[in-house]
């Protein structure tokens, strides 16, 4: 891990995602990546790259969703209410008779997939 803690500072520099805050998150990430396939570990570069594509996924296709307020998340959660409430009427009036919404049911599906977390 000695690279990663030599490569962190010449991470974009300069970039406001990337200050001590930032550096100290991409630095987790990669030790995280290493444990997780110590086969790889960390490798020169691996740097920008986790910087570039983990900012690239939360903008680019999760802008909203990890905010204190969860607004993209909330809104997906209604839509997918309705859709649900459209196409399986007997379910949705089983979760209501139970007092269970749906969300509490779909919520963590939208937040990660059990998939990707594999």
């Amino acid at each position: 891990m000695k690279q990663n803690r030599v490569d962190l500072p010449r991470t974009f520099p300069g970039h406001p995602a990337l200050d001590e805050d930032g550096r100290n998150a991409l630095r987790r990430l990669l030790t995280a990546y290493a444990r997780h396939n110590p086969s790889v570990g960390y490798c020169q570069a691996m740097n920008f790259f986790a910087g570039l594509a983990l900012t690239g996924i939360m903008d680019g296709y999760f802008d909203g969703y990890f905010s204190e307020e969860m607004i993209e998340c909330q809104v997906d959660q209604l839509v997918l209410e309705e859709l649900v409430r459209e196409k399986f009427p007997k379910l949705v009036n089983h979760l209501d008779y139970l007092g269970v919404q749906v969300a509490c049911v779909t919520g963590p599906w939208s937040l990660l997939p059990w998939e990707s977390a594999i």
